[in-house]
């Protein structure tokens, strides 16, 4: 699934989550599309889905996509920030579904 992010008019990194190999992967890939000279790095966060702030933090390096082995997608909330060589770091940027479409749905009577 990817999922276009629009900030204060600007459109921010793509994000996908997928399943990964097992199944029971999850697989999440970004883009960004000029990143900065000064970029270190990003940090992949996540939480469960009834969780308020962000639980868990991992620092994935300059690349992207990360695969998180044993880690269902249905059971957490993904989302990722680029952190710059000074430390500084972006707002998180979620994974959000893609909103669904309406159907109509036919109602006999």
């Amino acid at each position: 699934m990817v999922n276009e992010v629009e900030r204060n008019g600007r459109k921010m990194d793509h994000l996908m989550l997928q399943r990964g190999r097992t199944r029971y992967d999850a697989a999440l890939r970004w883009k960004h599309e000029k990143p900065e000279a000064d970029l270190a790095g990003y940090v992949v966060v996540m939480r469960s889905t009834t969780a308020p702030n962000w639980e868990r933090e991992i620092y994935v390096g300059k690349v992207l996509e990360y695969t998180m082995p044993d880690v269902s997608i249905d059971e957490v909330v993904f989302g990722v920030k680029a952190i710059d060589k000074d430390g500084n770091e972006s707002l998180v940027t979620p994974y959000v579904p893609a909103a669904r479409q309406k159907r109509t749905i036919e109602t006999i009577n």
